[in-house]
């Protein structure tokens, strides 16, 4: 929340490559595609896709 304030941006919280906290090691995306490591489990995959603005929950 703090840094939602502070940034005036979205902030959300995950991993990469089956728990990795350092997202930036294992992804590259742009406003066209996304390209995650070998190891990215799908539950990692859904919070990205969430982060992105590319998965829209159902409600």
């Amino acid at each position: 929340k703090l840094l939602e304030d502070v940034l005036k941006v979205p902030v959300d919280v995950g991993t990469i490559n089956c728990g990795i906290p350092y997202v930036g090691t294992g992804l590259i995306a742009n406003s066209h595609a996304a390209v995650a490591g070998s190891l990215t489990t799908g539950p990692e995959m859904f919070i990205i896709g969430h982060a992105l603005g590319v998965v829209k929950e159902d409600v």
